[in-house]
């Protein structure tokens, strides 16, 4: 082994250290090593450089449950084995108890490699669960701040009470002090004639849909002044039972700026429930606080501009910054859906429902959009080589795997180029290629690449999420196919899709999904 192992030992007697010593040299270990047998020596060299600990059980002046309890008393966490000429099983026990890893006899020291290697990794992962559960502990502050500073005020609601509010949501009706707000009516802030509305309209939250219902009401301040309102909700799962998140804009500007402008397209999250967020949360915090900051920062940025300079700005010029607020906008609200459609295909939730579907009339259907949008930036090639006409798909899933990758491709090629789609067929399968002529993707990156969260390292200042290619592989292993892809960096980047034409094949995943 190539890094030092510091051992520490207790033992009264040269000899029989020199045996451990050995032992562990025949295991492989090299080691950096000091024999103690009074508790002042011991206390002397204790300390967070050791690795480990071999002990005696009894000297002297010391044995090893005394060197155990003062390990404890300094909270020290070093692997503690006892290696002793005999010991009885209750006081094996015991120092198993008091925290030991391992004891053995003296005359089995061929166990000893052993048992320090073993020791040792369960030492290392004790250490990687602290560092993991001070880093949960750290993102869920960091989360919890960007809840509470959000610019959209979002109110989380329980059987028509409100359980929490963010500093927005305060902000917008007047309050200074969460206690006032916190266990009310979800209808308090509406006023009387709006209620029957609201009441309807609440009803019609679906328990379980994450897609958020939205309504164009009016909103009341704790002063009595009345603003128009714009608000969404839906259902959202937490950690002691089901309820419901709403968001909520004043859209009093925009009206006044604009009053034919749409209603823009508002933040939506289904905050993962409890049992997701242990092994996802770590990654899922990170990224969200990395990918909401730029868009937070230009909303709040054009929002005080808005504000402050709104009766010398023209109105192309008001609509411009407005349009800008949507555009972050929907980035989040584009970010959090791949997020809730990641979350459900971990949970299970996604059905499979193949139907036939003409297999060019799709494919034209998400590139010809992609194509016009794109504004000439690329040069879009289609390619319909399929002898095949119509298969048993599930369009829905498709759409998403075909349309992801597509605007991958056009994404990822910042200097232009071709980006290619072209459908083929086998006699077993139905086969779709998507290239493109971009930045390609690093050879370090490629076995990561449809890892939840993970983006390739050349990725530079594009925006994402790293959930697309993950969810693009659960919707094509749901059809049965899989998906591969042949990449060079600097020159392009080739992803293909094999879809099974069996029907039994895809009634087999229909029945698994």
């Amino acid at each position: 082994m190539s890094r030092v192992l510091h051992v520490l030992i207790i033992e009264d007697r040269p000899s029989d250290a020199t045996l451990e010593v050995d032992a562990l040299r025949k295991a492989g270990f090299e080691l950096d090593w000091q024999r103690v047998e009074t508790p002042a020596d011991y206390l002397a060299c204790l300390n967070n450089g050791i690795d480990v600990i071999l002990a005696d059980y009894n000297l002297p002046q010391f044995d090893a449950p005394e060197a155990l309890r003062l390990l404890n008393e300094r909270n020290l966490d070093i692997p503690f084995i006892v290696v002793t000429g005999t010991v009885s099983e209750e006081a094996a026990v015991e120092c198993m108890k008091q925290g030991a890893a391992d004891y053995l006899l003296k005359d089995r020291m061929t166990r000893l490699g052993p048992a320090v290697a073993s020791a040792l990794e369960v030492k290392s992962l004790r250490d990687k669960k602290r560092q993991a559960e001070a880093q949960l502990r750290q993102n869920e502050e960091r989360f919890r701040l960007l809840f509470d500073y959000s610019p959209i005020a979002i109110c989380i609601a329980r059987d028509g009470l409100r359980l929490y509010v963010n500093q927005a949501y305060l902000r917008m009706f007047g309050y200074t002090d969460m206690a006032e707000v916190v266990g009310t009516a979800e209808l308090m802030h509406f006023p009387a004639q709006a209620h029957e509305e609201l009441r309807q309209w609440l009803g019609g939250r679906v328990p379980g849909q994450a897609v958020p219902i939205a309504l164009d009401t009016v909103g009341q301040r704790t002063d009595g002044s009345r603003f128009p309102l714009h608000i969404e909700s839906a259902h959202l799962d937490l950690a002691d039972g089901p309820a419901h998140v709403t968001y909520l804009l004043d859209v009093s500007e925009r009206r006044l700026l604009e009053e034919e402008m749409l209603n823009a397209e508002l933040l939506r999250v289904e905050l993962e429930q409890e049992k997701e967020l242990t092994g996802l949360k770590e990654r899922f915090t990170s990224m969200v606080s990395h990918e909401f900051r730029t868009p937070l920062t230009v909303i709040r940025i054009v929002t005080e501009l808005l504000e402050r300079s709104r009766n010398r700005l023209s109105e192309a010029q008001s609509v411009k910054y407005l349009h800008d607020i949507l555009d972050q906008v929907k980035y989040m609200v584009q970010l959090l859906d791949d997020i809730l459609l990641f979350s459900k295909n971990r949970a299970g939730k996604v059905a499979f429902n193949p139907i036939l579907t003409d297999v060019d009339t799709l494919c034209r259907s998400i590139f010809e959009p992609l194509q016009l949008a794109d504004a000439n930036a690329h040069q879009f090639v289609f390619l319909n080589h399929c002898e095949v006409k119509a298969a048993l798909l599930d369009e829905r899933l498709l759409r998403h795997v075909l349309g992801n990758l597509l605007s991958n491709a056009a994404k990822y090629s910042p200097s232009g180029g071709e980006v290619r789609m072209a459908v083929s067929s086998d006699d077993k399968h139905l086969i779709f290629r998507i290239s493109d002529q971009g930045i390609g993707i690093p050879i370090q990156d490629q076995t990561h690449l449809f890892e939840p969260f993970h983006r390739a390292s050349n990725v530079s200042v594009i925006q994402g999420t790293g959930l697309g290619l993950a969810i693009v592989k659960v919707n094509v292993e749901a059809h049965g196919g899989k998906v591969t892809f042949e990449s060079i960096p600097d020159r392009g980047t080739t992803f293909t899709v094999h879809l099974p034409l069996a029907l039994d094949a895809a009634q087999d995943n229909a029945h698994h999904s």
